[in-house]
C-alpha cells in the first residue's frame, strides 16, 4: 500500500490486512475514491480553503468536516512515522485516549478496548512484514523508548 491507502486505513478504520485485501483485488473504492479524498483533503489544507470549500471538494456536509480533518490528524500521527514500532506505539496511545475519552470502564467497555488493541497489534504485524523485521527488532525501544538508539 502506499501512503494515501495507510491514511485511508487509519482515517475510516479498517485493518491494514482488510485493506490490502480490498487493493489486492483492485476494489476501486479502495484503490480509487478513498486515496483521492485524502488527495483533496492534503492540497487543501495545503492551500489553507475554508470548511465549506473543502467539504463541497470532498462531497461530504459542512458539519462533518471537524471530524474529518481530525480524523486525517490523527491518521497521520501513525502513518507519518519512522517505522513499524513508533506506529504501533502512536496508535495505542489514540486507541487508549479514545476510549478514555468515550467510555465508562466496565466490562463491555474493557472487551471492547482489547479487541481494538488486538486490532492495533494485527497492524503491526502486517507492518512488520512489510519491513521484513520481527517484534523481538523492537523490543529495545519499547522497553527503553528514546533512551535506546538505534
Amino acid at each position: 500500500m502506499n501512503r494515501g491507502q495507510y491514511l485511508a486505513v487509519e482515517m475510516y478504520g479498517y485493518s491494514y490486512d482488510y485493506y490490502q485485501d480490498k487493493v489486492d483485488i483492485r476494489h476501486e473504492r479502495f484503490t480509487k475514491y478513498m486515496p483521492e479524498d485524502i488527495r483533496i483533503l492534503e492540497k487543501s489544507l495545503d492551500e489553507g480553503i475554508a470548511d465549506a470549500e473543502l467539504a463541497k471538494r470532498l462531497e461530504i456536509p459542512v458539519e462533518d468536516i471537524d471530524n474529518f480533518k481530525k480524523a486525517y490528524y490523527r491518521a497521520k500521527y501513525v502513518v507519518d512515522t519512522k517505522n513499524a514500532g513508533e506506529a504501533f506505539k502512536n496508535s495505542l496511545r489514540l486507541t487508549l485516549k479514545n476510549h478514555i475519552d468515550q467510555e465508562a470502564f466496565n466490562e463491555e467497555s474493557i472487551e471492547a478496548l482489547v479487541e481494538q488493541i488486538l486490532y492495533r497489534t494485527t497492524d503491526f504485524a502486517y507492518l512488520l512484514r512489510n519491513e521484513n523485521k520481527t517484534i523481538s527488532d523492537y523490543s529495545p525501544d519499547f522497553r527503553y523508548g528514546d533512551l535506546y538508539s538505534n
